[in-house]
């Protein structure tokens, strides 16, 4: 498990409060539990790292669950990622990722690593790269990191 913080803005009818939280120190999915009826979430950071599409205890829970069962994550990417695709998807996040944050560069490294690995260079210099760079984009969706369309 990741030690991470997780800072919570919570609203409860008559005043706002922020919290702060060392995940590692507390079983936070039960607490999040009890909040349910007490609590309703504004917003979430984990290490500063902002979750504007986290905004219902449930998926608070489900994420942290989920952060909980991976050895190390980016949560910057993880942030990316829930902004363009659902909680449920996240079960597939290793599919989706690729590491990349330049999609240009990322077509690049494919047409040279799977296309033209074995094409001369005398003949590379007529291959498209704009083009295949175009064409391979709409398999993917491009936020500040490159993922895959599963």
């Amino acid at each position: 498990m990741q030690s991470f913080t997780l800072t919570l803005g919570l609203f409860n009818h008559s005043k706002q409060t922020a919290l702060s939280i060392d995940v590692e120190s507390c079983n936070l999915s039960d607490w999040l539990e009890s909040q349910h009826d007490e609590m309703t979430l504004e917003c979430v950071e984990i290490d500063a790292q902002a979750f504007s599409s986290i905004n219902c205890f449930d998926d608070l829970i489900a994420l942290v669950d989920w952060l909980d069962s991976q050895d190390f994550i980016d949560l910057d990417q993880v942030s990316d990622f829930l902004s363009l695709f659902s909680l449920s998807d996240l079960d597939s996040y290793d599919d989706y990722h690729t590491g990349c944050n330049d999609f240009s560069e990322y077509a690049q490294e494919i047409a040279d690593d799977c296309l033209l690995h074995s094409v001369p260079d005398d003949i590379k210099c007529y291959f498209d790269y704009a083009a295949f760079e175009r064409d391979l984009s709409f398999d993917y969706t491009i936020g500040r990191y490159v993922w895959r369309n599963v």
